[in-house]
Order: C-alpha cells, then structure tokens, then sequence
C-alpha cells in the first residue's frame, strides 16, 4: 500500500517541522528556526529531506504488519522517523505500537542523524 501523493507530503511536511524543531538556534534573540516555515529551507535541504522520506516510505511500504496496525497517520509518521532517526526521546519507540514500533525503529537507526545546517539549511538565515 504504497502512500498517496497527499500522505506522502504531510509525512515530508511533518519531518522538516520537527526537523526545524529539533535544530540548535543561531543564537537565543535570533533566527529561531521553528519560527521558520518549510518553503524556507534551502533546495539542498528539502531535497536531502524528500530523499531520505521517500527512501523510508518505501521500505516501510514493505513492511506488511505496518499496514496491520492502526498506526497510519503520515504526519505522525513523519515526526517519529525524525525524532527517532536522531535518537531524541520520543519518537517510534515510545509509542506503544509493540513490534510495529521496533521495526519502525530499527528502519530509522539505518539512516544516519540528520541536521538542517549540514544539509544546506534555512536560506534567509545561511545569506
């Protein structure tokens, strides 16, 4: 059951909000980065985001206990691959999905930690 194109952009959506979330702040009176929207990132980081999201809606599509569970929101699943991906304190794991959010977790720990500065970042704030 592979996602819809509507699916697909709330879970992009999703991760790069959490994304922005998660980022360190240039510095406590400047440049916040939730304060930011998605359409601000740089073409190099929402590619890099679209890649990496695509890349795990894919695998996770082959997972046929995902589409078993109740656990479907696409914005929901966007965050969670973000936070857990870096190892934040929430994310698949912390749900009580049981094996669902294992699996979920262990396709996130196959991706390397993701940060918006090396990734090319917010344009406003890298000019």
């Amino acid at each position: 059951m592979k996602p819809t194109p509507e699916q697909r952009e709330e879970f992009i959506k999703a991760y790069v909000i959490a994304a922005m979330w998660a980022a360190p702040q240039l510095d406590e009176e400047e440049n916040p980065l939730d304060e930011y929207d998605f359409s601000d990132l740089s073409v190099e980081a929402m590619t890099q985001c679209e890649e990496d999201c695509d890349k795990f809606l894919a695998q996770m599509d082959s997972m046929p206990e995902y589409h078993n569970d109740e656990y479907s929101d696409a914005e929901m699943a966007g965050h969670d691959f973000f936070l857990t991906r870096n190892g934040h304190g929430a994310g698949f794991w912390s749900r009580n999905l049981g094996e669902v959010g294992d699996k979920l977790t262990e396709l996130s720990k196959t991706f390397n930690n993701f940060d918006l500065y090396d990734a090319g970042g917010i344009v406003e704030v890298l000019q």
